[in-house]
């Protein structure tokens, strides 16, 4: 069985097993940094979306990214909150009506018919895919699909004088135009999560997909690591203990008779990759292993 550990005292293992298998990837959280920025571009039926006020059309994001993760695969599962930040106070009121209120995004199209404004309230995203092969930590951004969540109320809210107003639920799903620049990387005791977005959505303001809605930018979430134990071999009279997730932080290795008391134990210690490995001789009598920093 996969262990976690905590600081101090973290995880006791029976020497007399001879191999402990790692289990099948367990969903991870990766929160979202304040520092993931997405702009967002496209037209309202077939008139190019124009900023209206600085920075109208960037906002960053918080909130969540699921994912299995193996040593050499990654697969994003479903039940991300990828969710937008209000970035102002914008035209119009939802629903379409005269006013302002907050919005994630806020954008202006120039009709022949005048100015038609526009606010995208609500976004929240989730993201999956299959499984994907990490090669040195990089994978296949455009093997990801972002999809609006059901539960967001997702909305674009427009007034376009003559043309009308009122309010488009955003759905759909819509695949990464990009290739390359998604990483998991470790660093420092943290896995990080980096993941370049070009993506497209359509909706409908007069007719059936007449009006697209283009999301471009890096999405970048981590999450703290706890060092694991991955396995417990014993080969040439030697038990072989391996750790993962030490961020390359020192553990000592102590060991205890009866689950009591605990003293620090003989062993050898080196770092193989991201990995702390003891190696001991063992002592004879039943004997039980945990880590400490």
């Amino acid at each position: 069985m996969r262990k976690t550990l905590t600081p101090g005292a973290v995880c006791c293992l029976l020497a007399a097993v001879t191999t402990i298998y790692k289990v099948a990837a367990a969903p991870i959280t990766f929160s979202i940094d304040p520092q993931s920025k997405i702009t967002i571009s496209g037209n309202v039926a077939g008139i190019p979306l124009q900023e209206q006020g600085a920075r109208s059309l960037t906002t960053t994001f918080s909130g969540s990214i699921i994912a299995d993760v193996t040593g050499w695969s990654i697969k994003f599962t479903g039940g991300s909150q990828i969710d937008a930040r209000t970035n102002g106070v914008w035209e119009p009121l939802p629903g379409g009506g005269p006013g302002s209120a907050p919005a994630d995004f806020r954008a202006l199209a120039t009709t022949p018919f005048g100015a038609a404004n526009g606010a995208f309230r609500n976004l929240l995203l989730d993201v999956t895919s299959s499984v994907l092969t990490l090669n040195n930590g990089n994978f296949d951004s455009a093997a990801l699909a972002f999809g609006f969540l059901a539960e967001s109320s997702s909305t674009f809210d427009y007034s376009a004088g003559l043309l009308g107003s009122g309010s488009r639920t955003l759905s759909g799903l819509a695949t990464n135009r990009v290739t390359s620049g998604a990483t998991l990387t470790s660093v420092g005791g943290a896995d990080t999560l980096t993941i370049k977005i070009d993506t497209e959505f359509k909706f409908r303001a007069i007719s059936e997909d007449d009006s697209t809605a283009r999301l471009a930018g890096q999405l970048v979430a981590s999450r703290a690591v706890l060092p694991v134990i991955s396995s417990i071999v014993f080969r040439d009279q030697t038990l072989v203990i391996r750790v993962e997730g030490t961020g390359g932080q020192p553990y000592r290795l102590q060991s205890s008779t009866n689950l009591r008391a605990w003293s620090p134990r003989a062993a050898d210690v080196t770092m193989e990759s991201n990995q702390q490995v003891f190696s001991a001789r063992p002592s004879g009598a039943l004997e039980f292993f945990r880590l400490s920093q």
